[in-house]
């Protein structure tokens, strides 16, 4: 693998432990986040005050109390996602039973299509699982939703890598360019997944794209290791 392509997949590694010392899982760590409240009408996201007594009940071992708070939060409002996001936490610190945490989160979903948390927590799961296509699914579900979350970026980015899924990754940087033209490494890392998939034409045209674009950085180191590898590509067969 290309050596710069290589560094990009590995600076997106997941990071899939939480910063503080609460008994929250894993997969509840912020990995770009939303601030979304209430998106429609009954649906309830990102609940402040439940997120935050759940974490207290955890951090305290109280999971009985957990449950609890969880259960009147749904009798409240059958439509608060955020309280099935913060059931699978629970259930995660009871008894780490997956398929359990992954009806929570699919309810959460279910409520609210475009939760963002919850779709991260699930992509996470997922992972935990050591279903990575599944994953990387989950997480694009997020980039759908939000073209800019670097944090679902990074973890597609990265699961596609070891899959091999260079047609998926190929979408990744799509949007990445999309969402600014003047990327150069997007461009090249283009390039290389289209070689991969032997998409000569399309490969060549972003390898000099990505060189155009570090000559107008004043990039001539990375600008001469593209053109290196430009020339290199087109003396293969």
């Amino acid at each position: 693998m290309n050596k710069k392509f290589q560094a990009q997949i590995m600076s997106a590694l997941l990071v899939l432990s939480a910063a503080s010392t609460t008994v929250v899982p894993v997969f509840a760590a912020d990995q770009g986040a939303s601030t979304q409240v209430v998106a429609e009408s009954g649906v309830q996201m990102n609940d402040t005050q439940l997120i935050n007594a759940i974490d207290k009940l955890l951090d305290a071992g109280d999971i009985k109390g957990a449950y609890e708070a969880v259960e009147q939060a749904i009798s409240a409002n059958p439509k608060n996602a955020t309280a099935y996001l913060c059931k699978s936490w629970i259930q995660y610190a009871d008894y780490m039973d997956f398929n359990k945490i992954m009806v929570s989160l699919d309810q959460a979903i279910s409520i609210a299509p475009k939760y963002i948390d919850a779709h991260l927590a699930k992509a996470s799961v997922l992972k935990l699982m050591n279903d990575w296509r599944a994953a990387a699914k989950e997480f694009d579900q997020v980039i759908a939703i939000d073209p800019t979350n670097e944090g679902a970026m990074k973890n597609s980015i990265a699961l596609k890598a070891d899959l091999g899924d260079w047609a998926g990754l190929v979408d990744n940087f799509n949007v990445q360019i999309s969402n600014n033209p003047n990327n150069a490494e997007a461009y090249f890392d283009r390039a290389y997944c289209e070689a991969k998939l032997g998409q000569r034409t399309q490969a060549i045209a972003d390898y000099e794209q990505a060189e155009k674009l570090f000559v107008a950085a004043n990039d001539s180191e990375r600008a001469k290791a593209v053109a290196d590898e430009l020339a290199q590509y087109q003396q293969t067969a």
